[in-house]
Parts: C-alpha cells; sequence; structure tokens
C-alpha cells in the first residue's frame, strides 16, 4: 500500500499528480475550522443515532468493520457541504481531471 503524500491546498498540480500516481492523497488545511465545525455537528446529530458498524439504512456489511458509521444524502444533512462542493481546490481539481484532459468538452464549470 502506497504511503499517501501531504500537500499544501494550493499546490493542486501536486494533488493533482499524487490521485493520478496513487489513486489520493492528503490535502492540508483546505476547509475553514468554521466549516469543519458545522459539518461536524450537523453530522454528530445523525451519528449519534446509529450503531457501530451499522450504517443509517440499518444495514451490515462485514467490509466495514464493526468500528464505523456511514451516513448517506450528506447534502440533505449539512447546508455546509455545498462550500465543499464548491471549494476553490475541488473545482480547479475538477477542471484539471476532466476538461483539461479532454474527458469532457462539453462540460463547464
Amino acid at each position: 500500500m502506497v504511503a499517501l503524500k501531504h500537500f499544501d491546498k494550493n499546490d493542486i498540480e501536486g494533488i493533482h499528480q499524487a490521485v493520478a500516481d496513487d489513486g489520493g492523497c492528503i490535502a492540508l488545511n483546505v476547509l475553514e475550522a468554521s466549516i469543519c465545525d458545522q459539518l461536524v455537528s450537523d453530522f454528530n446529530q445523525h451519528l449519534g443515532q446509529i450503531d457501530w458498524g451499522i450504517d443509517e439504512l440499518g444495514y451490515k456489511n462485514e467490509f466495514y468493520g464493526d468500528k464505523t458509521k456511514r451516513l448517506h444524502g450528506l447534502f440533505s444533512k449539512s447546508s455546509a457541504m455545498t462550500a465543499v462542493l464548491t471549494h476553490p481546490l475541488f473545482r480547479a481539481l475538477t477542471e484539471k481531471m476532466f476538461l483539461e484532459s479532454g474527458m469532457s468538452k462539453e462540460v463547464r464549470l
């Protein structure tokens, strides 16, 4: 297993290359603390109602183990998800991965 590389949130080229090479990376300090706090608060309301190893729909899957909790429909659970989706880093990566690579010539952000 490849150890994930760490990048500053502004190193779009490095992040893009790590995703292409390794399938992922860790981008540091991407979201503001207030957004993270809102996400944690909103999601904790739902996570508190779920038993370990079972998702919110009641499914238990051995693949995920007994020490996980999984939520679905995150955008319906927190308005702060809009800030995640529209964050400049993710928009830049989306453009680089899909538009600049030629995967989609018709879609424009």
